[in-house]
């Protein structure tokens, strides 16, 4: 399988893409166009994808540098898999980037480990957390 022809995540502008891989050429392409956009002004961008992300991908991704945040999750009412994937020039980081993304976390914890139907025990929880980030 060949690489995916991306510059690494140290290099401040893309310039030219050549992607042969054994994976899904649109899906390529997808993730190719994806990472152009990839800038000092936006150090991450996000796209979903009605698959499960391809594990070789991800690993080329990783090797180029790239921090890579993928959600994936199934569909029953149409028998589907997605993933939330957001791709990240760790570089490029930002303090107000950084913080968006701590809260975007920390939300998906608190969803997932709000067993309870205690509104006001979830809701002290998301305060508290808030509160800490800020």
């Amino acid at each position: 399988m060949d690489n995916l022809d991306i510059p690494d995540a140290n290099v401040q502008q893309p310039q030219s893409y050549n992607n042969t891989t054994n994976v899904n050429q649109d899906l390529v392409n997808l993730v190719t166009d994806k990472v152009k956009c990839i800038s000092q002004s936006k150090p991450s961008v996000e796209f979903t994808v009605h698959e499960i992300f391809p594990y070789d991908l991800i690993e080329q991704l990783k090797s180029k540098g790239y921090v890579l945040n993928i959600y994936q999750f199934y569909d029953s009412s149409d028998d589907s898999y997605n993933s939330k994937v957001k791709i990240k020039n760790p570089n490029f980081s930002n303090p107000t980037s950084d913080f968006f993304d701590n809260i975007e976390k920390q939300c998906r914890e608190f969803g997932f480990s709000a067993g309870s139907s205690n509104i006001n025990e979830n809701a002290s929880k998301l305060f508290e957390m808030f509160k800490n980030n800020c």
